[in-house]
């Protein structure tokens, strides 16, 4: 991808003219945001700049563009490369990220890891000159990189470019504000007193004032023209410089001095020479031996920049040259002039399969399409293209495409479906499919079966989002015949129309294709097809049918083949896929994770137009966990996509409109709630897909009943459970009868809520579907399982079930007065079964029952209670203090004295630790007599036991503080949680994450961290000396964690948050000179200097009142180029 040749800036003439004032512009403008030279060929731009940088000590990256330079990922790798050439590290990251990714990625995240480079690694100011600017042909991706890097203004960064005509950037703005430096060809023209030295210096002419004002006039002080003039006038008296100027214009001025002062005297077969090797951009030795049939190309090319015939060495190796541009027009035009077409075609020919064996694909396409062959360009395009997505490709392609004629594109079928396959890439579905479907009429008209077979897939693909279902029928008959059974092409299609069988709810026929697609003796030698098929059997065919473990397995096998560093971009798909049998199992927690890294893969790869998707299921999964926040982001930017694009992926449009729903439940909107639910559930219909129809009418239903819609929502259930039931799917049918339950007990209509609710426990039973009542739909479970105990429905099922969800205690123990009696036993064993204390009294009530059953029953279950391990405390201390006993929180009324929350506390900051009394007495009564001391500590753990265990006997040993022999010591239950622990745990698990490189995670980790970190230790107690220890290192843990945190922040170019998270610790430290460093970076990367100049101001004053210190020397000279 990197041509090191175009890192080179241009060797300087041996007699240089030192253009003094223009100099001077150029070290000015290096204060500013952008130095631009606009003006023609020959104007001298590229020796002016050659030359600043000879006399002054700017460290610069030179980069000489062409036109293969029109995609952002080679842009940022040159301009990567050159710094790191430049400074030995900075862009040393980038090109590993542009490695990783490829050609297809999307460049935003190469750039930000530049940007990152660029402000930790460069102090000084460097210079970055784009020249030959013009030959990216207005390309708008390249552009957007341009006008972004400009936006930044970088401090330590200046960019000057340097073009033929003024370069199409947004820059009015910067213009507007006197942040531009502009030198066009008014400013580039030599002046009389630079015609004079330069005639001096170069030609030993010294002209007087009337010849001097010839030259002048009729050159115009053009650059070139001086030069050649120059050269013309050698051995000539000066007052023929009229003459030989005339009125003929430079061109053919220049050209009849190439012809006549060197050209022409040349020998034939150096002239035939110069003439082939102009037909490439740039050549080789080999590729000037292959053009001109030559074996000595070497030696010409030597005895060529002996005589400084405009030739350009590329690189310091001597393996790729070029001749100066007017040069090549003048031996392009004698080549067309004298030589026969044919013959200039054969050398394009020549030239393109020399380009082909390099694999520069856009010198390839350069040749053919300068012969107009325009079967070869379809050759190549179709060729190029597979099953695998690459945006800046498609952007490369479409831009070639433009270069021919629309009806030449009609006649290849390879060139139309060059032009459908870019267009769908970027999301223009609608104008894909016109190209396509021209393609395919093409192909078959032709018996071309790969390509009929490409354009079938993509066509496919369209018309299933545009749930086309008899197009998806008609073209599968009309074509899948046709296809190799063995081809790629079939594969693919294959899988297409298993898609849509799905969808037409007729799984065993998609059924039969997918296993016969997977379990094909070749299928492997089909990578792609093979994973796919792996994949979307997983997600479309087993996860629609309640086959959970089975849809995973298949998902992470063909993520496993994939790799991290999938070349056929289809990773991000499958990850999507994963999140999306995750979120059906309700694995709420762990989907933000895998759905961010499937989209940071969508975009990375550029498929911008995938992502709608993925961010609707992240925006239902993070409402479902009541971040609504995130929720809002991610929606927000599918919307932004789909506002771009005319893509619509309507069975999973679903998603979208879902989580917009459930945002007007959030916000208590009624009338948004109706007419976004009104929509998904028509959207879902209209596609006739049994579980969109399903997943919709679960998410949606209790919404409708709580917003007085009941009957639309059992309608809705009981559709669901009937499509679920006849599409085969028991976990689908499962779930739609226990919601159908719970809104018709919320009705009171009891028969039905009791006969949908035992149906649902049946097809959890039968199914080992647990987590659909522990998990997925926990909350309704949780009010209909106590009613399914007490109603004697599917006894053992239910109370295995109950006995591992404790929130139900309560229920449980009010059914010990209302169940029937053949049911009491299974109440108290189920009350057993969730440790459920509080029951004790009620069940020694039962001590004294009738029936010798259930007085058993109760006697062992009380045992069975006492016989418990002591509940999990849950405490809180920083910020509010806060305990919970299990579910039980403890109120601040139950501190009889305020002495034993403060040896709580003690105890608990010394975690099972043994703690004597004097230290105790001495800590909390000092100035209290020994006895009397001892006596009030006595009655502080009475208290504190009482707390704990409320109506604990004296006698009884407690389960949470042991007395022994003068110490006491607290006892933490298992799974007791205490914050300032968990944070510290956190805090450490997140360092050691970054360090080993798992980002993810770390941000996981650090972002549950700060979480925790509500305020300072036991706030209620800032005066207690002895929790001062313990206080300032968990606020030095604090502020360790906010600085490793922002720095992978910053790296990951999250700068929003970063600042975010750096403004915390700006709170409680503003004097910090590293933080404020990073914030200032963190502004200037947004592109608000103003900011980052404000921050500086900040912790200057700060540094100044609190520590009477000025700022160091970093900051002060990152602080200087922002000014300077």
């Amino acid at each position: 991808m990197i041509s090191r040749t175009k890192l080179l800036p241009p060797s300087s003439p041996v007699h240089l003219v030192l253009r003094g004032r223009l100099f001077d512009r150029l070290r000015l403008g290096v204060r500013q945001r952008l130095t631009c030279l606009f003006a023609g060929g020959g104007w001298g731009k590229s020796v002016l700049l050659s030359s600043f940088l000879q006399e002054h000590d700017f460290p610069f990256v030179w980069y000489s563009l062409d036109p293969t330079d029109r995609d952002p990922m080679r842009f940022l790798a040159h301009i990567s490369e050159g710094f790191r050439r430049r400074t030995g590290q900075v862009g040393q990251r980038a090109l590993e990220e542009i490695a990783a990714v490829g050609e297809g990625g999307d460049w935003h995240f190469v750039f930000a890891t530049l940007l990152n480079e660029i402000l930790d690694g460069i102090t000084e100011k460097h210079l970055l000159i784009l020249d030959d600017y013009q030959a990216l042909d207005g390309d708008e991706r390249v552009a957007e990189v341009v006008a972004a890097l400009l936006r930044l203004s970088l401090p330590t960064v200046h960019v000057i470019l340097s073009s033929r005509e003024r370069p199409d950037l947004p820059l009015n703005r910067h213009r507007a504000h006197g942040e531009i430096s502009e030198l066009g060809p008014d400013d580039l023209r030599f002046t009389g007193v630079e015609i004079r030295d330069l005639f001096r210096t170069s030609y030993g002419l010294e002209l007087d004032a009337q010849q001097l004002d010839a030259l002048q006039t009729y050159t115009e002080g053009w650059a070139i023209g001086l030069r050649l003039t120059g050269e013309a006038l050698l051995g000539k008296p000066p007052e023929t410089a009229a003459a030989l100027l005339g009125d003929r214009g430079f061109e053919k001025l220049i050209f009849q001095y190439f012809d006549e002062e060197g050209f022409r005297k040349m020998p034939e077969p150096l002239r035939d020479f110069l003439k082939t090797t102009s037909i490439p951009h740039r050549f080789t030795p080999a590729l000037a031996g292959q053009l001109t049939d030559r074996d000595d190309p070497d030696r010409i090319i030597e005895d060529l920049l002996g005589k400084e015939l405009f030739l350009i060495r590329l690189d310091e190796e001597g393996h790729w040259y070029r001749y100066h541009h007017l040069f090549r027009d003048f031996l392009l035009g004698r080549l067309q002039a004298e030589d026969a077409p044919r013959l200039v075609a054969d050398l394009h020919r020549r030239a393109a399969g020399y380009f082909r064996a390099e694999d520069d694909l856009d010198e390839v396409i350069y040749h053919v399409l300068q012969v107009c062959d325009y079967a070869a360009a379809a050759s190549i395009i179709e060729q190029r293209i597979d099953f695998t997505f690459s945006s800046n490709f498609a952007q490369r392609l479409k831009y070639w495409l433009t270069r021919i004629p629309e009806k030449e594109i009609a006649a290849y079928g390879g060139l139309l479906f060059g032009k459908g396959w870019a267009h769908y890439v970027g999301g223009q579905w609608r104008v894909a499919r016109e190209y396509l479907v021209a393609a395919l009429e093409k192909a078959a008209g032709e018996g071309d079966k790969g390509l009929l077979g490409k354009a079938v897939y993509f066509l496919l693909v369209m018309h299933i989002s545009w749930e086309e279902f008899g197009e998806v029928k008609r073209l599968v008959e009309k074509t899948l015949p046709i296809l190799p059974l063995d081809s790629p092409e079939m594969a693919q299609s294959a899988i297409m129309y298993a898609i849509a069988l799905m969808f037409r709810n007729r799984p065993a026929a998609a059924g039969m294709i997918w296993n016969g697609l997977i379990h094909h003796p070749r299928a492997r030698q089909n990578p792609i097809a093979f994973y796919t098929a792996l994949a979307g059997m997983g997600y479309m065919y087993h996860l629609p049918q309640g086959r959970f473990t089975e849809a995973a397995r298949q998902i992470e096998d063909a993520l496993a083949l994939t790799g991290p560093c999938d070349p056929s971009g289809v990773r991000g798909m499958f990850l999507h896929f994963l999140a999306g049998v995750w979120q059906e199992m309700g694995r709420f927690e762990a989907i933000p994770a895998i759905a961010g890294e499937a989209a940071e893969e969508m975009r990375k790869r550029g498929l911008i137009f995938t992502l709608p998707s993925v961010l609707a299921l992240t925006a239902v999964s993070a409402l479902s966990c009541g971040d609504v926040p995130r929720a809002r982001q991610t929606l927000g930017e599918a919307d932004d996509i789909l506002a771009h694009t005319d893509v619509r992926h309507v069975w999973r449009q679903h998603d979208n409109l879902v989580a917009k729903t459930l945002f007007a439940v959030h916000d208590g909107d009624k009338s948004a709630f109706f007419a976004h639910a009104d929509l998904a559930v028509a959207t879902a219909a209209k596609n006739d897909d049994p579980f969109a129809c399903y997943q919709v009418a679960c998410h949606l239903a209790p919404h409708y009943a709580a917003f007085g819609a009941a009957r639309e929502a059992r309608g809705l259930l009981e559709d669901a459970a009937a499509r679920m039931s006849a599409f085969g799917n028991p976990y689908g049918e499962a779930r739609s009868r226990l919601l159908l339950a719970a809104v018709a007990y919320d009705q009171g209509d009891l028969p039905p809520a009791r006969e949908q609710l035992s149906a649902a426990l049946r097809l959890g039973e039968d199914n080992a579907y647990d987590f659909l009542f522990l998990s997925k739909e926990r909350a309704i479970a949780a009010r209909m399982l106590p009613l399914a105990l007490a109603w004697g429905l599917h006894l053992p099922y239910v109370s295995r079930l109950l006995g591992q969800l404790p929130q139900c205690g309560d229920q449980v123990l009010s059914l010990l007065g209302s169940a029937g009696r053949e049911a009491l036993p299974m109440v108290a064993e189920v009350l057993a079964d969730m440790g459920s204390r509080g029951a004790e009294r009620a069940l020694v009530d039962l001590f004294k029952d009738p029936s010798p059953e259930v007085r058993r029953t109760a006697r062992k279950v009380v045992a069975r209670i006492r016989a418990l391990p002591p509940v999990p405390l849950r405490v809180r201390m920083l910020g509010e203090f806060k305990i919970s006993v299990g579910d039980r929180e403890v109120p601040g009324s139950a501190w009889k004295r305020r002495m034993a929350r403060s040896v709580f506390k003690y105890l608990l900051l010394h975690k099972e630790r043994e703690i004597g009394s004097d230290r105790l007495l001495g800590t909390f009564f000092p100035d209290v007599e020994a006895s009397d001391a001892a006596k009030r500590l006595h009655q502080v753990t009475s208290v504190l036991r009482t707390v704990l265990e409320p109506g604990i006997s004296t006698k009884r040993e407690s389960s949470y503080l042991k007395a022994v022999d003068g110490s006491y010591r607290l006892i933490l239950p298992e799974g007791s949680w205490i914050d300032a622990f968990a944070f510290e745990a956190l805090c450490g698990e997140g360092r050691q994450l970054q360090d080993a490189g798992d980002h993810g995670r770390a941000i996981s980790c650090y972002e549950s961290a700060l979480g925790l970190f509500r305020g300072d230790l036991l706030e209620e107690d800032l005066f207690e000396e002895w929790i001062d220890p313990f206080r300032v290192r968990l606020t030095a843990l604090f502020l360790k964690t906010l600085r490793k945190f922002s720095r992978l922040l910053f790296d990951r170019m999250d700068y929003e948050r970063c600042l975010e998270v750096l403004a915390l610790a700006a709170e409680r430290e503003p004097w910090d000179e590293v933080g404020a460093l990073l914030t200032m970076k963190c502004y200037l990367a947004l592109g608000d200097r103003a900011k980052a100049v404000q921050t500086y101001q900040r912790c200057q004053s700060a540094l100044k009142e609190e520590l009477d210190l000025a700022p160091g020397k970093a900051l002060t000279a990152f602080y200087r180029t922002l000014t300077a």
